[in-house]
């Protein structure tokens, strides 16, 4: 959603945001290490209490964890958290970014200024909704902020 807000602020142009082996980087890596955490580590009982217990599973069954409303919820969080994450940050340097050069900086510096914000976020609405704390989940929400700020370092 934020390339889209871009879009409609470069007025269709054709301008990105974002340079484009960051936007790769950030689709396959940073996109997919969050979700696999919470997918694959994350746990509200044990195997043994799940197995003693089969009523844990009656929510999920009855589709009380995810159907229409539960989708437009987040569907709705998210287009509320991209709009945040690009206005605000647009506002803040709409006078420009000076480089310590004194060059004027571009689209792509104010991108990777988003998309730092874009990550933070992604790993802490990720780690606000983990039931269970593992060290493959500490490492991809707290790890991925620095693995990002690593590659942007390098990167530059």
């Amino acid at each position: 959603m934020i390339e889209l807000w871009f879009t409609y602020y470069s007025a269709w142009s054709g301008q990105i945001l974002l340079e484009r082996w960051a936007i790769g980087l950030y689709n396959i890596l940073f996109t997919a290490a969050p979700p696999l955490a919470l997918g694959l580590f994350d746990w509200r009982c044990t195997a043994i209490v799940s197995y003693n217990y089969p009523k844990l599973y009656k929510p999920s069954q009855a589709a009380q964890y995810f159907n229409g409303k539960v989708f437009w919820y987040w569907m709705s969080n998210a287009m509320i958290h991209s709009a945040l994450l690009f206005w605000l940050p647009l506002m803040a340097f709409d006078e420009g970014i000076i480089l310590t050069n004194g060059m004027d900086g571009s689209y792509v510096i104010l991108g990777n200024i988003i998309y730092t914000y874009v990550v933070v976020t992604v790993c802490l609405k990720a780690a606000l909704e983990t039931y269970s704390w593992t060290w493959f989940s500490t490492l991809a929400y707290g790890g991925l902020v620095l693995a990002w700020i690593l590659f942007l370092e390098i990167y530059r």
